[in-house]
């Protein structure tokens, strides 16, 4: 793959001080033949790449490889050019990245940082493009990042390590403050006291760049301080099977209709895995008085199918320590879809994903849930319109790793094409 071959060529460069230490002549001989021939290949493959992350890591590390090794600079140039279209089709004009990725973000400050430095080093100026990609992608991932300092986990992204977004924000020396919201990339950040909700917002990238994506749109994740406590399945891995899984909207904190996924992906063909059907528009808009914030959303993800707009409503109190929520099944007003704009019921479930480190109970009536955080701060989930109960659920936000855990369901109904369930997460000192 052109996109690990681009960085192992980056990293023998990098550390070719410690690798070289003491070496003898036959060595380094040996080294940097085998290091020229990776580099031409990777000159030949880069403009191949798939299109995204990958393919600008290919032509990084052209442009690295080409600045360090002799010979080299003509191909650089043809590269950096490249490099820069790509940048210009790939960063959002908010500091997304087109696939909506967060982890996607994370690796491309890294590439550019590496290749600011290697511009510098070889004494060439920073295009604007990348100086300008880099300053808006910083406050980007703020918006994206939860209390204990790792990102959200939408769209195949993963928690990602939070020295290493540290240190990467530091080196990329950005200096905004995070966003609250994201139009271009759909994204929505509430904060308030010690508490941090995010929200997509957007519908999923288009073409090849959807091969990641998932049905999450309306979905949300919710951290307290240091503790992630409502969340999404995350990326399912590279078993066929929790890939799927994870990538519909039963994995996400969101509402879903008669088990269906408000977005559907190819399941094979030239063109799998990229989006199918999803939503046409998704709308949102954002108030905020005295620290409170409100968040009125929809989509029509179900109208294809069932006929039906998801509007949901939330609200985070100034204190952090109550947030509201209104999810309401109406008719599409356009007439278009299927069985439930004509009659008949349809079941409906809003799944709360915990995170595993999260622990639950129900109250005896089924009314409400309590849950407790690692510290011992509890807080306590009710619905009215639906029915509470306690589920299995499994977590991949951490890469290579699936856990455990377990997911709070709300379940109604959707009747004649209407439907309302209201929740509220409100944080409970003592036994609650």
């Amino acid at each position: 793959r052109a996109d690990i071959l681009a960085h192992r060529v980056i990293f023998w460069l990098g550390h070719s001080g410690i690798i070289l230490a003491g070496a003898d002549d036959d060595f380094r001989v040996r080294w940097l033949r085998s290091l020229s021939r990776q580099f031409r290949h990777l000159g030949r493959v880069a403009g191949r790449t798939p299109p995204g992350v990958p393919r600008l890591r290919a032509l990084t590390g052209v442009v690295v490889g080409g600045l360090c090794l002799p010979g080299g600079r003509a191909r650089a140039n043809t590269a950096l050019k490249k490099l820069l279209r790509e940048v210009e089709r790939q960063v959002l004009a908010d500091g997304g990245h087109i696939s909506r990725s967060p982890s996607s973000i994370l690796a491309i400050v890294h590439d550019l940082v590496i290749l600011r430095a290697a511009l510098l080093t070889a004494n060439r100026d920073t295009p604007y493009l990348v100086q300008n990609a880099l300053d808006r992608m910083g406050p980007m991932l703020g918006l994206l990042r939860h209390g204990d300092g790792g990102l959200a986990l939408f769209n195949g992204g993963f928690e990602e390590d939070a020295d290493n977004i540290n240190t990467t924000l530091d080196l990329a020396d950005t200096h905004g403050a995070a966003l609250n919201a994201a139009p271009h990339s759909g994204y929505h950040r509430l904060s308030a006291g010690d508490a941090a909700v995010i929200v997509d917002t957007g519908t999923p990238p288009p073409g090849p760049f959807s091969i990641d994506a998932h049905a999450g749109t309306l979905s949300f994740e919710m951290s307290v301080g240091p503790h992630r406590m409502i969340v999404n399945c995350g990326a399912g891995g590279e078993a066929a099977d929790w890939g799927t899984a994870g990538r519909a909207t039963a994995a996400h904190s969101t509402l879903i209709v008669d088990d269906t996924s408000s977005s559907r992906f190819r399941g094979r063909g030239r063109r799998r895995g990229q989006v199918r059907e999803c939503p046409r528009e998704v709308a949102s808009s954002r108030e905020e008085d005295e620290g409170s914030i409100w968040l009125d959303l929809e989509h029509d993800g179900y109208v294809r199918k069932f006929g039906l707009i998801h509007r949901r409503r939330l609200f985070l109190e100034n204190s952090g320590s109550d947030l509201r929520g209104e999810d309401i099944m109406t008719k599409s007003e356009t007439g278009r879809g299927g069985k439930s704009s004509h009659s008949g019921n349809l079941p409906l479930s809003i799944r709360f994903h915990l995170h595993p480190e999260i622990s639950a109970s129900l109250s005896q009536d089924g009314s409400s849930a309590v849950l407790r955080l690692p510290d011992g701060d509890g807080w306590k989930l009710r619905a009215a319109g639906g029915t509470l109960s306690l589920a299995e659920s499994i977590y991949f936000g951490e890469r290579g790793h699936a856990r455990r855990t377990e997911q709070i369901v709300v379940t109604g109904t959707v009747e004649f094409g209407e439907a309302v369930v209201k929740w509220a997460l409100r944080r409970v000192r003592g036994n609650g």
